[in-house]
């Protein structure tokens, strides 16, 4: 899996727009998202490590 990942976590509480932005609904969500900014993958929970390293590598190819 080649490439940098950026990490943010916002407050739901605190940054309201955001979250409804996103689409969050329930904590935590993750939303995976190219470096163009389209979103490859939202995960509401915690996904599996496959899961997750699928949405990380499709956000970086």
């Amino acid at each position: 899996m080649p490439g940098k990942f950026d990490y943010r976590e916002i407050s739901t509480a605190s940054d309201p727009e955001t979250a409804i932005k996103y689409g969050v609904q329930a904590v935590p969500t993750l939303v995976v998202r190219t470096a163009s900014g389209s979103t490859v993958s939202t995960f509401t929970g915690v996904p599996s490590k496959t899961d997750l390293r699928n949405a990380l590598e499709k956000a970086s190819s």
